[in-house]
């Protein structure tokens, strides 16, 4: 996990840590060996919806995840629920996680801009934009 402005406190549930960003972009990472399902997903929307902000764009370091159920990635698309997301940058770094990110991305259909990223260099770059 980066520690890449980790200067408010984490937030720790079960399948994630989430954290705002002193640059303004809310963060959230995946425990390793995570299995993801709706009950993770809507606990760690919950943790995002939490912190400080009005709106924020959003960095999802996928990093370690084991699996994702289609009802966890359908939540995360954040189509007809209230959100604080202002777009979501969705960090990769294997084939498995691309895979999933690519489902998500034309599946799920997210009612945010969204982008996969191979760096999070890129992705904080990118979501700049959206603060």
């Amino acid at each position: 996990m980066s520690s890449h402005s980790i200067d408010t406190e984490r937030i720790e549930t079960t399948a994630y840590f989430t954290w705002m960003g002193s640059d303004g972009i809310a963060r959230t990472c995946v425990k390793k060996d995570a299995v993801v399902t709706l009950d993770e997903a809507k606990e760690n929307s919950k943790a995002v919806m939490s912190l400080e902000g009005e709106k924020y764009p959003l960095l999802v370091n996928t990093h370690g995840i084991k699996s994702i159920t289609k009802e966890a990635r359908d939540h995360f698309a954040v189509n007809n629920r209230a959100t604080k997301i202002t777009a979501m940058g969705i960090v990769v770094d294997s084939p498995l996680t691309k895979t999933v990110g690519n489902f998500f991305m034309k599946f799920s259909k997210p009612s945010v801009p969204s982008k996969l990223f191979s760096s999070e260099e890129k992705a904080v770059e990118w979501l700049n934009e959206y603060k």
